[in-house]
């Protein structure tokens, strides 16, 4: 029985962390659509860029 607790908890651990980063690239993402032009030119990206990396679900790295 141990290990089918620790195989669970592992399991949720994972969905959990999933989540998060899930959550972390979304939020990155709304940020990087915020930033003026000279934001991103200051960091060597283009409004392009930009809008493509938006345009990805929030699942895809």
């Amino acid at each position: 029985m141990p290990a089918l607790v620790a195989a669970v908890d592992a399991g949720l651990e994972r969905v959990v962390d999933t989540l998060f980063a899930w959550q972390q690239r979304r939020a990155d993402r709304l940020r990087l659509q915020s930033m003026d032009d000279y934001m991103l030119q200051d960091i060597g990206l283009s409004r392009a860029d930009i809008e493509a990396e938006v345009s990805k679900p929030f699942w895809r790295p």
